[in-house]
């Protein structure tokens, strides 16, 4: 994924993170993995990132010394699953109006035909998040049949913006324990099966939370 950090007037351009290039691994599959000091524009912290051919990982954890705006892009669909543990975010997406609040504590669930936007972070604060992008159709596969997902999907084949959610839902701590082990060092040959085991556990983790809650609702965003 492509980034730029702007500071808070959005004014100056403090720091461009060009996208990696793409390399293939022993398997033939699509892949690259990088793990960024922010020091030089953000705070103390790092941005980590790892991408395969179905799903992508933006792992972070900054302090950050003043308010920021980060835009990003990486033109494909994708469905983002997303656990803020600390800090708030305002996030904008390409052809939509309304701001997306991400809220300390909380999961959520959104789709995107374009994977391109931008995000405000809020300064003096700790900004701890996890993004796992998956490719709408390693999602679909594993949505259960029923109204509840019918409006997701929908928008999906559509390609319009769509959040699940509109509820926000508390990350909880089976879905902490997943994370802290998809977030630590596999150094492993068996590195993708392990990404993958765990993105999907946490998916499950997800999707039962979003089961067994009674609002459940898909808003289109515009």
């Amino acid at each position: 994924m492509r980034w730029e950090i702007y500071n808070n007037n959005k004014e100056t351009l403090l720091q461009t993170l060009p996208a990696p290039t793409i390399t293939n691994n022993c398997n033939g599959c699509p892949w690259y993995e990088r793990h960024l000091c922010m020091k030089q524009s953000m705070g103390e912290g790092f941005l980590k990132e790892i991408f395969y051919k179905d799903f992508s990982i933006v792992y972070s954890d900054i302090h950050l010394q003043e308010s920021r705006l980060l835009k990003f892009e990486q033109a494909e669909p994708v469905v983002k699953m997303i656990f803020q543990f600390c800090g708030n975010r305002e996030v904008f997406l390409n052809k939509c109006d309304e701001a997306l609040h991400f809220e300390n504590n909380h999961h959520y669930l959104l789709y995107t035909p374009k994977n391109t936007g931008s995000m405000h972070l809020s300064g003096c604060e700790r900004q701890h998040f996890l993004e796992i992008n998956l490719h709408p159709h390693f999602i679909k596969s594993y949505l259960p049949d029923g109204c509840i997902f019918q409006s997701f999907i929908k928008s999906i084949d559509e390609h319009q913006n769509a959040l699940f959610n509109l509820k926000p839902y508390l990350i909880n701590v089976q879905m902490e324990k997943i994370i802290s082990e998809l977030t630590n060092d596999y150094n492993g040959p068996l590195k993708r099966l392990f990404f993958e085991s765990k993105i999907k556990t946490l998916l499950l983790l997800q999707i039962e939370n979003f089961l067994y809650h009674n609002q459940r609702t898909t808003s289109a965003l515009h």
